[in-house]
């Protein structure tokens, strides 16, 4: 592997153990809601985000040759997190759950352009399209987490 490669491998488990403290904050907030986990009642409004998932792995997994393990683990918890984004659905704050929701699925629009342009074509422009995409999402991500208002379970 050569220093390209790993600062590139450094950099996905970075963004991997991010991702993992998302999916924990998403969790809570379903957690100590007294409404019951979206993707729980209605398990097929995340099959759009599984099967894009699917999709774009299927491309990517003939060129990953030694990344495929980093990237498919990688993929799978971003995947995971989208999915948690989505499972806040009536358990947080409409307005809480668009933004954030809206954010996790720019982080994947953006972590699968760096995928395409890593790993399948290189494109022009490619690094300001993915950065503004990264960015809204932190943007998006983070105005929805200030505008949640845990609604607290009465015992």
């Amino acid at each position: 592997m050569d220093s390209a490669e790993q600062f590139f491998t450094i950099g996905l488990v970075a963004f991997l153990i991010a991702h993992i403290f998302y999916i924990i904050a998403f969790g809570n907030n379903v957690w100590h809601s007294p409404n019951p986990a979206f993707l729980k009642k209605t398990p097929l409004a995340g099959l759009p985000i599984v099967v894009l998932y699917g999709i774009l792995l299927y491309f990517l997994i003939p060129s990953l040759n030694e990344m495929l393990l980093p990237v498919i683990s990688y993929a799978t918890v971003l995947t995971i997190m989208v999915l948690a984004a989505l499972n806040r659905y009536q358990a947080a704050p409409p307005d809480s759950v668009a933004f954030i929701f809206t954010g996790s699925l720019l982080f994947m629009a953006s972590d699968s352009l760096i995928a395409i342009d890593k790993f399948l074509t290189p494109f022009d422009g490619a690094q300001l399209l993915i950065m503004a995409l990264y960015i809204s999402a932190q943007y998006f991500i983070t105005i929805g987490g200030m505008r949640y208002q845990p609604q607290r379970v009465v015992h």
